[in-house]
């Protein structure tokens, strides 16, 4: 009868809160760090880079990238007493954040400015870019497959998935999200896979595209290892999360 219980309210009540975790890759430890001023246009390679400002675009000067997993906390509770029986945590999304010396508007003179973070997948090498335009509209968070003759998935024409979500700026931090549900991005990420060894690189767009920063390779990221553990309330009642 007590499972029969459980299974009902499961189906009846299940309360779904998005959230985003703070505990893996964040502002304070991201994956990837950078110098600043050294986004020159002046072969940009890893190790010896110099501070060459003011001869550096602020805009294209990366500083770091981090990963994140976002999900959905979902409460199932006991329609009768309003006790909380579980609380249960699904991964929806990759979020990719790229942070810059100064924010990515205004780029002049350039027509577009492209941000990548490149990583190892298991199927691949992909790259998680971010693509912006004088015109906001036009702004796109894109995976790319970086290695023509390796297989990523079954992607769309040009190996190019382009995310539902668009990007949002936080001054000078730009965040990509690709939704795990979607069906181009599944083919490529999923939870538990992960991406390694990922760096990154800017480039502006005149008549051709010209990289102006890069780093090194940054750590490992698994998607979903910043997700807390599904909580028994049964078992663990003064769970901070267990509260009705």
């Amino acid at each position: 009868m007590r499972k029969t219980l459980i299974a009902v309210c499961t189906a009846l009540t299940t309360l779904a809160i998005g959230a985003v975790p703070g505990s893996a890759g964040t502002a304070e430890a991201p994956e990837i760090t950078d110098p600043a001023g050294e986004a020159n246009f002046l072969s940009p390679i890893t190790g010896d880079e110099e501070d060459t400002r003011p001869v550096s675009f602020d805009n294209l000067d990366l500083r770091a990238v981090w990963f994140e997993t976002a999900y959905d906390t979902n409460k199932v509770v006991d329609p009768e007493s309003g006790e909380v029986l579980s609380v249960q945590y699904t991964p929806t999304a990759l979020l990719v954040h790229i942070k810059t010396e100064a924010p990515v508007r205004p780029f002049s003179p350039f027509n577009a400015v492209r941000y990548k973070a490149q990583a190892t997948a298991p199927d691949c090498n992909a790259s998680f870019e971010l693509r912006v335009f004088n015109n906001p509209d036009s702004d796109s968070a894109e995976i790319r497959r970086v290695d023509p003759l390796a297989p990523c998935g079954e992607l769309p024409s040009g190996n190019i998935i382009v995310s539902p979500v668009k990007p949002t700026f936080d001054g000078t931090v730009a965040t990509l999200t690709f939704p795990l549900s979607h069906e181009g991005v599944r083919e490529v990420i999923w939870t538990g896979a992960t991406l390694s060894q990922p760096s990154a690189y800017s480039e502006g767009s005149l008549n051709s595209n010209w990289i102006a920063d890069r780093t090194a390779a940054g750590g490992d990221f698994r998607i979903g290892q910043d997700v807390p553990p599904n909580v028994d309330c049964t078992a663990d009642p003064d769970h901070t999360e267990c509260q009705p």
